[in-house]
């Protein structure tokens, strides 16, 4: 799956900004956060590990608090053949009536 994103931008009052900040710290924490914009949306589940960083800066009249939180979804196991790693050599096979294979 390729990247997709959405992004959202808005001067709003803090009641309204926290209401959606809590609103995704509930989705998230339930494991199923869906984000949506118009008809576009962006399916995040948290993984049992995830990586946070907080910014915190200050001047004069600006304050800003940059929170990001990042998870990375486990891939799933191989569908391949069990990996064995031993220090002997593996047993030769049988020979059959037909004649050792190639």
């Amino acid at each position: 799956m390729g990247k997709k994103e959405i992004s959202y931008k808005a001067r709003l009052n803090a009641d309204e900004a926290f209401k959606y900040v809590g609103e995704l710290l509930e989705a998230l924490k339930s494991g199923a956060c869906y984000v949506h914009s118009g008809d576009d949306f962006i399916e995040l589940s948290p993984a049992e590990q995830v990586d946070l960083e907080i910014e915190a800066s200050r001047k004069i009249s600006k304050g800003k608090l940059s929170v990001e939180i990042a998870w990375s979804t486990p891939l799933p196991a191989s569908q391949g053949p069990e990996l064995k790693i031993t220090t002997e050599a593996p047993p030769e096979p049988e020979p059959t009536e037909e004649g050792p294979t190639v």
